[in-house]
């Protein structure tokens, strides 16, 4: 079997005495693994691998994982059906397996299976692996395999970058870089520093090489340094542990609090930000039960449809990264839908984004650089009527109301309102509209935590969004179904699963009412012609006048902020100070809040970064992007940091 070469590094990327031996000999017996997940009483247990290669060391790690949790009996005969309730009750029996690995230059699918096909121990974790596998820019990637309960976490980019944004606890370390003598980076002081900051007393490592620089560095960085005989023609390596006295500060103390894997959680909102959370517990096995007074996706994540793209700004920025982070994230789960569910929850894939000016021009065009996006993802494109635009193909229309739903599949939801989430005291009377607290209640319920007295003082706004539905008795019907994909730029049009074209939607922070506005109608229609360059109609007053003759309310309910006719719909969503997510603790309060306009893209890859900080496992984004999130960032007291430096 052909043993694969970098050329850029002019080394091999596992020994030609057998990739798997080596990896069991240097890897796993040398920080004892096994015996390691036999001792362990936490419920989860992270390997952290410098250099992913091939992926060979993950995916043998994988399969012993499973040979090990099949020999201890962790999971059983009904818990193999991925949907079963009853496998949800035996959370307080199993552990869960964290992988994180950086590359800065990354195989394609096809290479990695070109190199490791002819594997047998590991073919079946080969394919379902490579059924997900995909980087497309430098950005830390998260792969849930939930059949295995394992997590892959991989920073695509230069360690030295990389490394220090993680935020984790590390097990044990496979150092698997290429040679010191080729790839020096990759063994700098940075790294055994970083190392250091990750680890906790008795973090172990091991590494193929003996290297002197290797062995000094990690002597300086606190570990406890071991040669033992190499493998293959290797005559030394080295392993070892972390026996620096003081424990690391990487986490913070909410983060350090006491596991929480064997609690059932309760989340009160059952929008898209609840119902990703949601979504996250389940992928776990952890029993969840969501609350909320209105319904499944009644306000603002009831709209018909939503654009689904990543927000991108000149230079990369905290923002724009988790845009494209979170893009890349619910792409996963979106590319994994049979086509049943993609009928019912995607209308439209790809869209054009104008370009209505000179300097948009030279902004995305530079921004599509420095976020150094492949034209897979996007691309400057001239479209024949619209002139400039960047052409996204793996965006999406979709359904949030039916893509809600299937985040909530096999989930409880209870149709009550708790204790503290009221919007309106007079339903306090209606003593079956109302429960006691649940224990480990998280908060998604957008503006509502305005009404809780430990989240009020958060700078959350409710701001008011009016769609306007275009049907086929429409005069701007036909003119807007000339186009194939949804546009954007300023305002949107995209059709629905209904065959309508939805446009807006006007974003207003000041006027928070719920009744339509005949100007906001007009606003969106005016901007719809001017998005598809057509000449606004003469009989605008005509055409909404005829509109409102043909108005029949569908939802006009009290304490439900949306309103929705057969031509329009007004619902309300919540937006931060900075605009950016609200995402962590906020006095003792689990939050995920503020998603603005951007919810569909963003709410998937929050609730995993939620539900990771609640139950203590590596973060699947840079620490930079989590302290732009965290409620701390508006507390006076600076000094308080989420992750501490």
């Amino acid at each position: 079997m052909e043993i694969p070469y970098s050329q850029a590094f002019d080394d091999i990327y596992y020994s030609s005495d057998g990739g798997i031996a080596e990896t069991q000999f240097v890897f796993i017996e040398s920080n004892q693994i096994l015996e390691r997940w036999s001792l362990s009483k936490d419920p989860i247990f992270t390997i952290c691998e410098t250099g992913f290669g091939t992926g060979l060391n993950f995916l043998y790690t994988w399969k012993l994982w499973e040979e090990f949790q099949n020999k201890h009996n962790t999971f059983s005969d009904e818990e193999s059906d991925s949907t079963s309730q009853k496998r949800e009750s035996k959370i307080n029996s199993l552990r869960w397996l964290h992988f994180i690995s950086t590359e800065a230059f990354p195989l394609s699918g096809s290479d990695i299976y070109k190199y490791l096909h002819g594997i047998p121990e590991i073919s079946e974790q080969l394919k379902i692996f490579l059924a997900k596998y995909n980087l497309y820019s430098p950005a830390f990637y998260r792969f849930i395999f939930p059949e295995s309960r394992i997590t892959l976490t991989l920073l695509y980019g230069d360690i030295n970058n990389t490394l220090p944004e993680l935020v984790a606890s590390v097990d044990a370390w496979y150092l698997d870089g290429f040679a010191p003598s080729k790839n020096p980076e990759m063994w700098s002081d940075t790294v055994f520093q970083e190392m250091a900051r990750l680890s906790h007393l008795g973090t172990s490592f091991a590494t193929y090489t003996s290297s002197s620089v290797v062995r000094k560095g990690l002597k300086s960085a606190g570990f406890h340094v071991q040669k033992k005989n190499g493998f293959g023609k290797k005559r030394e390596m080295c392993f070892g542990y972390y026996h620096t006295k003081e424990e690391s500060t990487t986490l913070d103390s909410e983060f350090n609090s006491q596991h929480l894997w064997k609690n059932e959680f309760s989340i009160a909102g059952a929008g898209v930000s609840g119902a990703s959370l949601a979504f996250a517990f389940k992928q776990r096995s952890i029993p969840v039960t969501v609350y909320d007074h209105i319904g499944i996706a009644e306000e603002a994540s009831g709209n018909p449809v939503g654009i689904f793209y990543p927000h991108l700004s000149k230079f990369p920025t905290p923002a724009s990264q988790f845009s494209l982070a979170s893009f890349y994230y619910a792409d996963q789960l979106l590319s994994s839908l049979d086509s049943s569910q993609k009928e019912k929850i995607i209308s439209q894939e790809g869209l054009l984004f104008k370009i209505n000016s000179e300097e948009k021009a030279n902004r995305y065009k530079k921004s599509l650089e420095s976020h150094s996006l492949p034209e897979k993802i996007a691309k400057l494109t001239k479209h024949e009527s619209l002139g400039e635009c960047i052409f996204f193909a793996k965006a999406r229309s979709l359904d949030p109301k039916s893509y809600v739903n299937y985040l909530l599949t096999n989930v409880m939801f209870i149709n009550k309102i708790l204790p503290d989430q009221s919007v309106d005291k007079s339903l306090e009377l209606n003593s079956n509209k109302y429960l006691k607290k649940p224990n480990n209640l998280v908060y998604c319920n957008s503006y509502h935590l305005k009404n809780k007295e430990s989240t009020q003082e958060l700078p959350i706004k409710k701001v008011r969004g009016q769609l306007y539905y275009s049907d086929d008795n429409d005069p701007i019907f036909p003119f807007l179904n000339s186009f194939a994909y949804p546009i954007s730029s300023d305002s949107y049009m995209a059709k629905d699963t209904k065959n309508r074209f939805i446009l807006g939607s006007t974003f207003d922070e000041f006027k928070t009412e719920r009744a339509w506005s005949e100007q906001d109608e007009e606003t969106i229609l005016q901007r719809a012609m001017e998005l598809i360059e057509h000449p606004s109609p003469p009989n605008f007053m005509e055409i909404i006048e005829e509109r409102k003759s043909r108005f029949i309310e569908y939802n006009k309910i009290k304490n439900q902020d949306s309103i929705e006719s057969n031509l329009y719909r007004i619902s309300h969503r919540s937006q931060s100070k900075d605009r950016n997510p609200i995402i962590g603790n906020h006095n003792g309060t689990w939050v995920m809040t503020a998603l603005g306009s951007r919810g569909l893209v963003t709410s998937l890859l929050g609730g995993e970064i939620l539900a990771s900080l609640i139950l203590k496992e590596p973060v699947p984004v840079p620490k930079s992007i989590l302290q732009s999130l965290s409620p701390v960032r508006f507390s006076k007291k600076k000094s308080i940091a989420l992750i501490q430096e």
